[in-house]
């Protein structure tokens, strides 16, 4: 995963791998993906320190941040590339809220951007660490 701070905004690029250990047969994916704090692009009341987020000097991982990701698939090693005929595609919108020592939810709504692609509402509890 590649990711950078722009100021308070936060960017991301993952390629995705998912190997089956059974069959054999890898498939491919991706995740881009923008956010800022909710409310605005400055909110320090919003910055977590070192001691409390475990990330750098000074971060804005802490708070409410808004953010807006594309995400899909590009087949499997037996059939690769970005066909939306036959590939899931989407465009989410999702607020994630991050606590301190790493923990963080999320919620999101998917549209779907290919007619194979439904509509998705997802929710997520992670642990940083």
């Amino acid at each position: 995963m590649l990711s950078d701070e722009l100021g308070p905004a936060r960017l991301s690029f993952n390629w995705i791998n998912e190997t089956d250990l059974m069959g054999g047969g890898t498939a491919f994916g991706y995740a881009i993906g923008a956010s800022v704090p909710l409310g605005g692009w400055s909110h320090p009341e919003h910055a977590v320190h070192a001691e409390d987020s475990g990330h750098g000097e000074h971060s804005s991982h802490g708070g409410t941040r808004i953010g807006l990701e594309l995400y899909g698939g590009f087949g499997d090693t037996s059939d690769f590339g970005p066909d939306p005929r036959t590939r899931e595609h989407y465009a989410s919108l999702s607020l994630m809220r991050q606590f301190g020592k790493g923990w963080m939810v999320k919620v999101a709504g998917s549209v779907g951007l290919t007619e194979v692609s439904r509509d998705l509402f997802r929710v997520g509890v992670g642990y940083e660490f």
